[in-house]
């Protein structure tokens, strides 16, 4: 995922420098500050999720909603994140719950 946000955020300042308006630094670091956020909560989400606390569920099928708006890619990824962060398919981390046997 870390590629993938690099790779956007490159080619949207190629995109913008060629273009050659006058607020482009502007732009440029809205966009920075825009994938950078987005890289740090998916960072974030993937360690949560690998503990299996709630914080790592919730976070990820607010990943999810997020990217069903980048219609094709990101649709598809989103609807297989909402998809697996389904109570049914989650399992949670005994070392993380509050009580050893809530996680059954």
């Amino acid at each position: 995922m870390i590629v993938l946000y690099a790779m956007m955020l490159v080619l949207a300042w190629i995109i913008f420098i060629q273009h050659g308006k006058s607020d482009t630094f502007t732009v440029l670091i809205l966009l920075t500050a825009i994938y950078g956020g987005m890289f740090f909560l998916h960072f974030k989400a993937s360690n949560e999720v690998k503990n299996g606390t709630e914080v790592g569920k919730t976070l990820s099928q607010g990943l999810g909603c997020l990217l069903l708006l980048g219609f094709p890619i990101g649709t598809v990824v989103g609807v297989f994140i909402l998809i697996n962060t389904r109570k049914k398919k989650w399992q949670t981390s005994t070392l993380y719950a509050s009580n050893p046997h809530e996680s059954v």
